[in-house]
């Protein structure tokens, strides 16, 4: 390591905060969605959040992203912090989006760290952060020692082509390796740089210095990097990111995924007052204490089936299930379509993917929702219940694989869009792709399970090519 060449007196200074912030881009040019690439078993990103997580001292680590994505396969302690949208142009200088992020959050001493560093060790961040801490510096960096013969912009850099040293004997050439960089808030504010003087340099070696920005840089990692210690989240993550990469703007969208399937209630609309209302008035007519919230936990699966676990007798199950469609019939001008899914809709519809409906409500109700709501012209088939359809209902994947069988598409190329446990045990059991609906009725626990989305137009993020 580089002996300290810098004295500061200006010990003074608490840092009571210290906050390390990864930025993350969903797209690349040179290397399309590398900070999601299949690295080993892991994604990219995760490992240099697992890396921060091993840091002492550090209070707060933010991935600084335009959509939450990220956090599906990071660690529960990572923050997310909300990158405008506009940052992530390729005309964005790099000063301009850190300088949004940190201006953001309350901390003394910032952290940048980059997910396409993933080899970088917690203690090579250890020891920048603590040449800061002591007052000694203002700022630290990696950098990586090449003791070679250098030239730029076509004139030699530490030597003299006309009297060759030995290189050993040679000015060593020092150059960033872009692993972190650790600074003041304060002093970045006012200077605008990373790297405010007097600056420690932490050396690190090649197999720390890797920055991931080309195939060959990607390649070099695998290579140096293994790790066959996979947990079932991992694995979860795995999967995820090799979808991710299939359906990448250099692919062709229509051998990767063709086929999106949603569930209904809780994923396209907001039905729940309907239900209570229906449900309210069952309950009433046919004088019974079963509470609104005792069927609702149970939503997701077919209605004869919610009625057979909260111990409803069955020789009223088909007049329950008649008055129970009559009133939410009569009461369906209240649903809510939820915001932006018609027009995610109409993109992916023009984007090429087939659609569909895999719902335990009845066809007739589902086909009156699509229809009152202008929702129905999306989709190429719906699955719903019939009472003379002899198709096991969710979590069975029969319904599913029926709108997998109409479309001619193989359950590989398709992705189940549901909100419950009994979804994505349906999609489980089909072999498709499932992503939880964060804004719909589902259980926390879902989120520890599977991939999910915060909104409907995340899906634009994660399909749609801009």
């Amino acid at each position: 390591m580089i002996s300290h060449q810098y004295k500061n007196t200006d010990k003074e200074i608490m840092y009571k905060k210290i906050s390390a912030i990864v930025p993350i881009k969903f797209n690349s040019r040179r290397l399309p969605n590398k900070n999601f690439l299949n690295l080993n078993g892991r994604p990219l990103c995760s490992y240099i959040f697992q890396t921060l997580t091993q840091v002492e001292g550090i209070h707060n680590i933010y991935c600084y992203a335009s959509s939450s994505l990220p956090l599906n396969f990071l660690p529960k302690s990572v923050k997310y912090l909300q990158r405008p949208s506009y940052l992530d142009g390729d005309n964005i200088e790099a000063t301009e989006l850190f300088r949004y992020a940190i201006e953001s959050i309350d901390t003394d001493i910032v952290i940048i760290t980059h997910a396409t560093s993933p080899l970088i060790h917690s203690e090579s961040i250890e020891r920048g952060l603590q040449a800061v801490i002591s007052g000694e510096y203002r700022s630290a960096y990696s950098v990586h020692k090449i003791q070679k013969y250098s030239w730029c912009d076509g004139k030699p850099v530490n030597f003299t082509p006309s009297k060759l040293e030995q290189t050993q004997k040679i000015s060593p050439v020092l150059y960033e390796t872009s692993g972190f960089y650790v600074f003041r808030k304060r002093d970045f504010l006012e200077s605008n740089t990373r790297t405010t003087e007097p600056a420690f340099k932490v050396e690190i070696p090649i197999s720390e210095a890797v920055d991931i920005d080309n195939p060959e840089d990607f390649e070099l990692a695998t290579k140096l990097q293994y790790d066959n210690n996979i947990t079932e989240n991992e694995l979860t993550s795995k999967y995820f990111v090799d979808l991710i990469k299939r359906i990448s703007p250099e692919s062709n969208l229509k051998e990767s995924i063709s086929h999106i399937c949603f569930d209904l209630d809780g994923v396209l609309i907001d039905s729940k007052i309907v239900m209570k209302i229906a449900w309210e008035e069952c309950m009433r007519i046919f004088e019974l204490e079963q509470t609104f919230e005792e069927y609702f936990t149970h939503l997701g699966i077919e209605f004869f089936e919610i009625l057979k676990k909260i111990e409803i007798k069955k020789n009223l199950h088909d007049d329950i299930y008649k008055l129970y469609n009559e009133v939410s019939l009569n009461n369906s001008y209240k649903i809510k379509v939820y915001n932006n899914t018609r027009e995610v809709l109409k993109r992916l519809k023009n984007a090429g993917f087939g659609l569909s409906i895999c719902t335990s409500k009845s066809r007739k109700r589902t086909i009156e929702v699509l229809r009152r709501n202008n929702l129905i012209q999306y989709f190429d088939y719906i699955s719903a219940t019939e009472k003379e359809n002899k198709l096991r209902p969710k979590p069975a994947p029969d319904f599913l694989l029926e709108c997998c069988t109409n479309l001619k598409v193989d359950p590989s190329q398709t992705i189940y869009i549901g909100d419950t446990d009994y979804d994505h045990e349906c999609a489980k059991r089909a072999h498709t792709a499932f992503i939880h609906a964060e804004w719909g009725y589902g259980r926390d626990n879902i989120r520890e399970k599977s991939i999910w989305l915060e909104s409907i137009k995340d899906l634009d993020t994660l399909l749609i090519d801009e």
